[in-house]
């Protein structure tokens, strides 16, 4: 890792969690015992510091707590730093127990970066824009209550793909592809591999396999005829209602996410989900 000068960092707690809260209190008294600035919020209702100006951002909580934090700082080079206070998870790296040893890494620049791609999203309706925005891990096009069809036309870099008529489509980043993207029976990417899954959700005739592309693609998604209560959801917290006729497009940004910390751990919880070679 170079050597960065964290002056003023960000600490994020989960939402009702006392010992979160405590533990980020700590650590706020920790760090500015050391001349740095902390500023405290919890997730959720302080969500509009992420909005702000940091050198380090570290979430105590556990992946969707992360989650929520990474898409508002997506793209502006603050590095993140995720304190597991949630059950086995992919993107936290520290224990609670060792927060100070991280810290102490993090503040000597001994700590690795591992730069990861996130998606940036953009939503046309008539085609005016009403919605748009980041994902960590990935972008939902399913359908609702009703047990109906979603009836999708996809286009990549300009060129059809196809109509596509399933309950729905996942695209995802290699970090969103430990979640939703395997269930559903698609490819588990390494974090920091570049590239990004396509994955229909039970598609019709089982016509249409998950399909890797590289990063650099740029996707579209026609809501077609035939489609009936549809929704698009981002990193599973965020979503909207789609239309007929509504425009999807999606890219990636490479780089666009800084996690502190090894990859080496994803192998642990692999195994600890029951995804390893030899279970």
């Amino acid at each position: 890792m170079q050597n960065v000068l964290f002056r003023r960092i960000l600490l994020i707690f989960k939402a009702r969690n006392a010992e979160a809260e405590r533990l980020a209190g700590e650590i706020g008294h920790w760090l500015e015992a050391r001349g740095l600035e902390a500023v405290i919020g919890e997730a959720v209702k302080d969500a509009s510091l992420c909005r702000q100006n940091f050198d380090m951002v570290i979430v105590l909580g556990g992946d969707g707590t992360l989650l929520g934090v990474a898409r508002k700082i997506a793209g502006r080079g603050i590095p993140l730093l995720g304190i597991n206070f949630g059950r086995v998870g992919f993107l936290v790296t520290t224990q609670p127990s060792e927060w100070k040893e991280s810290l102490t890494a993090c503040l000597a620049g001994e700590m690795s970066v591992s730069p990861r791609l996130a998606l940036s999203w953009k939503l046309r309706h008539h085609g005016s824009i009403t919605g748009q925005g980041n994902a960590a891990n990935d972008i939902v096009l399913s359908r609702g209550a009703l047990a109906r069809l979603v009836c999708t036309m996809v286009s990549v870099n300009g060129r059809s793909l196809g109509h596509i008529r399933s309950d729905g489509l996942i695209l995802a980043s290699p970090n969103g592809s430990s979640g939703y993207t395997v269930s559903a029976g698609g490819p588990l990417l390494f974090p920091r591999t570049d590239a990004v899954v396509l994955t229909p959700l039970c598609p019709f005739s089982k016509s249409v396999s998950p399909i890797v592309f590289p990063s650099d693609s740029i996707f579209e998604f026609r809501i077609d005829k035939g489609s009936t209560d549809c929704y698009i959801t981002v990193d599973g917290q965020e979503g909207a209602p789609l239309d007929i006729g509504d425009h999807i497009e999606i890219h990636a940004l490479p780089n666009a996410l800084l996690f502190l910390g090894e990859d080496d751990f994803l192998f642990d919880r692999i195994r600890a989900r029951g995804l390893a070679f030899d279970q």
